[in-house]
């Protein structure tokens, strides 16, 4: 029933996702004769999502989606105590003809995690855990 609920709400954060190419278009808003504010969406690049064990389907999707759909590519590192679940995710988002590159999976532990941070391409880190 956890488990259910966990895949449940991850779904519910991809479906949301689905939609944000029609909201996060860009707006210009001619304030004045003499000023106007744009509101634009620019990728960051490679987004990190560092993802605890206890919902290992629904916080990655907190991520993913939202960051493929604005642009960016994901390495995700899901907790070594359930990495099976991503795992799998992986394949299931491969079949349906997400290219290759996109969504980097990488396992391990603290060095792992180090070793993403840390690395000069990575713009963005999500990180949910203690």
């Amino acid at each position: 029933t956890e488990a259910l609920a966990d895949v449940a709400k991850g779904n519910e954060t991809v479906e949301y996702a689905c939609s944000l190419p029609q909201l996060i278009q860009g707006k210009i808003l001619r304030v004045s004769s003499e000023v106007t504010c744009e509101d634009r969406r620019n990728p960051l690049g490679v987004v990190a999502s560092i993802v605890p064990f206890n919902f290992p389907f629904m916080v990655p999707m907190w991520t993913l989606p939202i960051a493929l759909v604005s642009g960016n590519t994901v390495v995700l590192k899901p907790s070594e105590k359930v990495p099976l679940t991503m795992y799998k995710t992986m394949e299931l988002w491969k079949e349906a003809g997400l290219p290759d590159g996109v969504v980097n999976l990488v396992q391990g532990t603290k060095e792992a995690v180090e070793s993403i941070i840390d690395h000069p391409d990575v713009r963005a880190v999500t990180f949910v855990g203690s």
